[in-house]
């Protein structure tokens, strides 16, 4: 709107910035490019226009000067001025005294401000879309429930009406398995209505106790109010980056966990190649120490004959060998006294 007006000024009170000698010497390139810059200044006010229009249809008038401050050149006079004269004297009055421009900070603000109420208009929408759309799904729901109860009574129809209550001797349905038929659907619909009115009685028996209970705490200050919900979502926020810090900590032991765990598996396939090898070592060992003891075993056998047959043949032996001895030495003494007598 700013723009807009002091394009109006600018018309009543200075020259155009772009008089007509400068633009009949213009290039057709320069006035096309001129004519896309003003139609994009002029999209843009609209656009500025269109919205400060929302906002004031939406505001007070009376909070009007509370909510955006008029320019200092404006006087109390003129104010009071520019409020009591209607119409075209109005329109007059702002263009002799001046024109109520908006400053940067306060478009800011508006823009502000409607950006905050489109938020807010988005998310009602979307609640009520979603109770819409809760509302289809549910009659879409309702509907399939419905069309397949209708196409199960419309097989046992078949079933024990069309097909089985046919009268074998004139061929036609019989009237009794009808109204047993239907007699029967009609039994069912009360049993299902007096169990939905028990339930529904027990649904409202907890409604007026949640209601009560709500009662007793609004009366002992237990509510939760927004202040309350405002802390609860700070501690939330706080307890969701100490939980992601855990989980961070957590990542960080798994993998820990896991190269552990290969070290571990490492070192297990060598204890068992050990063990193995230990095994091989102790059977080896034992069948070792088993032929040892054989051979020992053997060797006292062998020793013990031998001694046995030492002392056998040794008696024999040494009796032949001193009679040998003393044969031997009778022959010396018989020697030597024949030397002699020579």
């Amino acid at each position: 709107m700013s723009a807009r007006s002091s394009h109006a000024t600018s018309d009543s009170k200075s020259p155009s910035p772009f008089p007509m000698e400068s633009l009949d010497q213009m290039e057709s390139d320069e006035l096309m490019n001129f004519l896309e810059e003003l139609e994009r200044t002029n999209e843009a006010l609209k656009k500025e226009t269109e919205m400060f229009d929302k906002y004031l249809k939406r505001i007070d008038p009376k909070d009007l000067h509370q909510r955006v401050t008029l320019p200092n050149e404006l006087t109390q006079h003129d104010i009071g001025k520019f409020g009591r004269k209607k119409g075209k004297n109005r329109m007059s009055s702002t263009a002799d005294r001046g024109l109520l421009k908006l400053s940067v900070e306060q478009k800011c603000d508006i823009a502000t401000r409607e950006v905050e109420v489109l938020r807010e208009e988005m998310v009602r929408k979307d609640k009520e879309y979603e109770q819409l759309l809760d509302s289809y799904k549910a009659t879409i729901a309702e509907a399939e429930v419905r069309f397949g109860e209708v196409k199960k009574e419309a097989y046992e129809f078949e079933r024990d009406v069309t097909r089985g209550g046919v009268n074998p001797r004139i061929g036609k349905i019989m009237a009794e398995r009808v109204v047993k038929f239907y007699d029967d659907k009609l039994r069912s619909k009360d049993t299902m209505i007096e169990k939905l009115r028990l339930k529904n009685t027990s649904l409202r028996c907890k409604c007026k106790k949640f209601t009560l209970h709500l009662k007793q705490k609004e009366e002992s200050g237990e509510v939760r109010h927004e202040v309350d919900f405002k802390q609860l979502k700070i501690e939330n926020k706080r307890y969701s980056e100490h939980y992601e810090e855990k989980n961070q900590e957590l990542l960080k032991l798994k993998l820990t966990t896991g190269n552990t765990l290969q070290v571990l598996n490492t070192y297990k396939k060598k204890l068992h190649a050990l063990s193995v090898e230990s095994a091989h070592l102790d059977n080896e060992l034992k069948q070792r120490q088993d032929l040892l003891d054989k051979i020992e075993v053997e060797t006292r056998g062998a020793t013990r004959v031998s001694s046995i047959l030492y002392t056998t043949h040794s008696s024999p032996l040494n009796r032949n060998v001193r009679r040998l001895k003393r044969s031997t030495k009778k022959l010396d003494i018989n020697w030597k006294t024949i030397e002699y007598q020579r």
